[in-house]
């Protein structure tokens, strides 16, 4: 018999009980028929049976805690919710797990399977970080492409003056040089947007609290660069 079926049981006797108990306090007399009465003694002989089974599987359910395969099924659980998650939190708490095991139970035949399983989630972990590191590189790399870039492109945009006096002393665009210079910083621009989508686009998978990254990144073309 289930747990739920035991909260059934043990509701309707206490609210038989209580029933009775509210009557008797008001003084008035109760008629119950023979059914109801033989219904109520069956649940609490119901009751009794199902506190009775967990009685007697209860020290067999406190010995299985004890038990090296308890501790390595839990562990197991943990990994296979990692593997799932796909996070380093998630993987320590895993190895979190079978390292419990092998300090509970360093000489058991579980023990050798919880270290290959810890170290196969520590490599994992190492994976992942120097994943990281590698993309944040990457960032910070194509940050300095940017400034660079935009370091040429500012300088172009400021040689010269883009406009000319013409011969009644007037000024006039110059549009052989604006030409020319938009020429000129065309490789600058296609390098600065490269780097900036390249970098937004692995900034999406890396951890970023502060942001600096983005914002590095936002503003590496600017004048007034970070």
């Amino acid at each position: 018999m289930n747990k739920n079926k035991l909260l059934l049981i043990t509701s309707s006797v206490i609210i038989v009980g209580i029933v009775l108990h509210a009557l008797q306090q008001h003084g008035q007399v109760v008629s119950l028929s023979q059914a109801a009465v033989a219904a109520c003694e069956k649940d609490m002989q119901a009751l009794k049976s199902v506190q009775g089974q967990i009685d007697q599987v209860q020290p067999e359910n406190d010995r299985l805690r004890q038990m090296p395969r308890y501790y390595f099924d839990q562990a197991v659980d943990a990994q296979l919710a990692a593997e799932r998650s796909d996070s380093n939190d998630a993987d320590a708490a895993a190895v979190a797990k079978f390292e419990d095991v092998l300090t509970r139970f360093p000489n058991d035949p579980l023990a050798k399977a919880a270290r290959e399983r810890t170290k196969a989630l520590e490599a994992r972990i190492s994976a992942r970080n120097l994943a990281i590191k590698r993309k944040q590189e990457e960032v910070v790399k194509l940050i300095q492409e940017c400034k660079s870039s935009a370091a040429s492109l500012w300088r172009i945009s400021g040689n010269s003056n883009d406009l000319l006096m013409n011969g009644y002393n007037g000024p006039t665009i110059n549009v052989d040089l604006m030409v020319r210079r938009a020429d000129q910083a065309r490789p600058y621009t296609q390098t600065i947007e490269k780097a900036k989508s390249r970098a937004k686009g692995l900034l999406r998978d890396l951890p970023d609290p502060d942001y600096s990254l983005s914002r590095q990144v936002e503003n590496c073309d600017s004048k007034n660069q970070e």
